[in-house]
Order: C-alpha cells, then structure tokens, then sequence
C-alpha cells in the first residue's frame, strides 16, 4: 500500500532528479527556473548571470554526476517562517562525479503552489590547494 506520504517523497524525489537532468545536459536556464520564485525575486540572492557561472565552474571540477539515491524528509506540518510557512522538504542527494568520487548534497526543496523548487542558488566548487 502506497501512502500520501510516500507519493510526496516521490514527488520530491522526481523534482531533485530532474534538477540533477537538466544541470548534467547543461540546461543550466532550467536549474534557475527550478530555484525558490521567492529567492529569485531578490537579484541580491542570485542572478542568472551569477548561478550559471556557479554551475559551470562546478560542472567543470566535477563533470556530470551520476545520481546514487535521493533520501528525502518531507515536514508539512513543521512550517516556518524561513520559507515563506510552505511545506519544505530535506534531502540527501548521493551521487559519483566523473572520477568515481562519491558525494553527498544537502538539499532543502519547498513547495510553491503545487510545484516543488530548490532553495539553492549555487554550488560551491572546493578550491584546489597548491
């Protein structure tokens, strides 16, 4: 039996992973489009200009990723002020870069409307030590 719960976990999961889509083919316009409307409206919190530039730079240290397991931890009745009192959700996403490396990303996902958007506006690329 499939409860609401685990539908929605579904759902999440389903969202993430066509974010991990979309920024493995580049489309990195549709991972902007994928960020919180209410982050974006905001240019001081991200730019399109900005987080493409993120995006790149991350693509080009670790090349496309190679999603492992999406674990999700949906809190519809935990709404906070921080995101607007919208259901949100927590995630681990697992992954392997190009190298064969495993990572993990820390993921925080909120509900607009009916529609599921990241509250990340970058990723971090590590700086190489020298």
């Amino acid at each position: 039996m499939t409860t609401k719960l685990d539908r929605a976990n579904q759902v999440v999961a389903r969202r993430i992973g066509e974010f991990y889509k979309a920024m493995n083919a580049m489309d990195f316009a549709r991972c902007f489009r994928m960020i919180d409307p209410e982050v974006r409206k905001s240019p001081r919190s991200v730019t399109l200009n900005n987080y493409v530039n993120s995006l790149r730079t991350f693509m080009t240290k670790f090349g496309k990723i190679d999603v492992q397991s999406i674990e999700i931890a949906i809190h519809s009745h935990e709404k906070t002020r921080l995101y607007g009192e919208r259901e949100f959700a927590v995630g681990q996403t697992s992954w392997i870069d190009e190298h064969g490396e495993p990572h993990v990303f820390e993921e925080r996902w909120v509900k607009n409307m009916r529609t599921w958007f990241t509250r990340s506006t970058g990723l971090v690329t590590p700086a190489v030590a020298r």
